[in-house]
């Protein structure tokens, strides 16, 4: 999640994403045990983040099989993120107004990297 505003300290943050799993088969390289529910990552921001800054990070398990609503609940209001692209291996850089989302219309964009992680051998085959 990334700001475009400067964010105040102690607000609370909560992102839900409808569509998660909590495991990974190896061997079909897919993920299993779909959530009821989803998940919420949360953040209570102990010092202000300033504009043009991350404000929190979260990992979760996905399969890529749609872009989904992710819901980013501040302090108790919410905003509709539209059209997130929820991938395996995929870093996804949230980036909008995230002191005003809920309170004010707030437009927020969803950029996707793949080449976000480093290729680590260990062992042997």
């Amino acid at each position: 999640m990334h700001t475009t505003t400067d964010v105040s300290q102690g607000k609370t943050l909560f992102i839900h994403i409808p569509t998660t799993y909590t495991g990974f088969n190896v061997n079909s390289g897919q993920p299993i045990n779909r959530t009821s529910n989803g998940s919420t990552c949360s953040k209570t921001l102990q010092a202000a983040v300033p504009a043009n800054s991350n404000v929190f990070s979260f990992y979760v398990l996905a399969d890529g099989e749609e872009n989904q609503i992710l819901t980013l609940t501040n302090d108790g209001a919410e905003t509709e993120i539209e059209n997130v692209p929820v991938k395996p291996d995929t870093h996804i850089i949230l980036q909008g107004d995230v002191q005003d989302a809920g309170y004010a219309w707030v437009t927020f964009t969803a950029k996707t990297d793949t080449q976000w992680g480093n290729t680590v051998t260990v062992g042997e085959p």
